[in-house]
């Protein structure tokens, strides 16, 4: 009788054998795959886009880098378009997603990326129209890309600062991966 009771205590080490053995082998396999995921995860900032982002707007007079609306009146995004730096890589935008004041405005997801944004429901004074890109470019890595325009709402035309320089409906900048 005593080799029975030794058969059965076999039987368990076995089953808790295997058990080790098993959570070890995907242990060894997980710790194996985790240089492979650490080289996937990481890119070169040098192989993000390189581009010049500029908006194209209407409805606004720009006086030093800042476009003045009178309110009731609508600011049009005509067009957003992308100029790669070095002109031997094309660039284009996948889609625009529109944010004033730090809340979703809409989206546009085909070239021109265009929008109209009524101002009658604002407050006078300083405003931000963020934009939020996705930029491809070739021999890049795809990228999201941040835009910020400055825009002030006035009463009325007279409270629009005088300008002695043309007025320009294109605002540039160079386009940011975080903010």
């Amino acid at each position: 009788m005593p080799g029975q009771h030794k058969g059965k205590r076999d039987i368990k080490l076995n089953i808790n054998t295997h058990y080790i053995h098993t959570t070890m082998k995907k242990l060894f396999y997980l710790l194996a795959a985790l240089p492979l995921l650490f080289f996937a995860s990481c890119h070169d900032d040098d192989d993000l886009p390189d581009v010049n982002v500029s908006i194209d707007y209407s409805g606004a007079k720009t006086v030093e880098g800042v476009a003045y609306v009178v309110q009731g009146d609508t600011l049009s995004i005509d067009s957003v378009y992308v100029t790669p730096v070095n002109p031997n890589q094309r660039a284009i935008i996948g889609s625009v997603t529109y944010y004033l004041d730090q809340r979703l405005l809409g989206y546009a997801p085909v070239q021109p990326f265009s929008v109209g944004i009524p101002t009658g429901f604002l407050p006078v004074g300083n405003h931000m129209l963020r934009l939020e890109m996705s930029v491809f470019q070739e021999d890049r890595t795809p990228a999201a890309y941040y835009i910020g325009m400055p825009f002030a709402i006035v009463s009325d035309s007279t409270a629009i600062p005088d300008s002695t320089q043309a007025t320009v409906n294109t605002y540039k900048d160079i386009a940011r991966t975080s903010e």
